[in-house]
């Protein structure tokens, strides 16, 4: 399907106009998927504290991510806030606040961590294959829908069930591809997760059975939290009231011309 709004079409008319392709959906098209930031992160508060007490996030690991583009803007944002988290976390030390350390739950999660070392299984790269040719089709990443995304939901689910418990690592650089693996497969399910629950089109997100963007449902934080072991997702509305600017133009603003 054709792309009907926002920088989907820009960028199809442009190739388009380039010859770059002549029928963009029915023809061979050599492309590599580009993945090199994320939205969203971990919930902190002005001084980047999260909710566990002594853990402290800056840069891109927090959220929320309010910018769209790399370079300056994101090394601005890494060195103000790794700059808060730094004096958050340098007042905490400083409190002689008890820290209770529970030895046996960090036995118990050490253990966990290296059970797959020196152990015989799957290599982590077959998994990383695996999870690339799922999440990386463009009707799963680029122009997404629900049947789309619900199939490779389930393709990381079954990788999880199935897969990643066979993994193994003949060596600590494996171990940390294997754990890599691990995140990235947490990652890949939130991010569908996500896509699934959000009905409409909004900045790089973009539906093709909800191509326009729905600020009367929508103008909403998804936030994902684990209960009893699962994962849950819930909404939340973007706290305008506590912004000193209110928002009147939004980033896909920028790709909606007169036609």
């Amino acid at each position: 399907m054709k792309p009907k709004t926002g920088w989907q079409v820009l960028n199809y008319e442009r190739l388009i106009k380039l010859g770059v392709v002549k029928d963009f959906f029915n023809e061979n098209t050599e492309w590599i998927s580009n993945y090199q930031l994320t939205f969203g992160g971990t919930v902190v508060d002005k001084e980047c504290r999260t909710v566990v007490p002594g853990l402290f996030a800056a840069g891109t690991s927090c959220a929320i991510e309010p910018g769209v583009y790399m370079g300056g803007w994101n090394l601005c944002k890494t060195a103000v806030t790794g700059h808060i988290a730094g004096e958050s976390a340098g007042k905490f030390a400083k409190s002689g606040r008890p820290f209770h350390i529970e030895e046996l739950k960090v036995k118990s999660l050490n253990s966990e961590l290296f059970a797959p070392f020196g152990t015989d299984g799957i290599n982590p790269k077959e998994a990383l294959r695996l999870i690339h040719t799922t999440v990386s089709p463009y009707e799963v990443c680029l122009l997404k829908n629900e049947m789309s995304l619900k199939k490779a939901l389930a393709e990381i689910e079954n990788i999880k069930s199935e897969m990643l418990p066979r993994l193994a690592a003949g060596d600590p650089h494996y171990l940390m591809k294997l754990i890599e693996v691990r995140n990235i497969i947490l990652t890949s399910e939130l991010l569908l997760r996500a896509s699934i629950m959000r009905t409409e089109s909004r900045a790089g997100h973009y539906r093709e059975d909800y191509p326009e963007r729905d600020d009367k449902n929508w103008l909403k934080w998804i936030i994902i939290s684990r209960e009893n072991g699962e994962l849950s997702l819930r909404t939340e509305s973007v706290p305008f009231d506590k912004y000193r600017y209110r928002t009147t133009r939004y980033y896909i603003d920028n790709f909606q011309f007169s036609k």
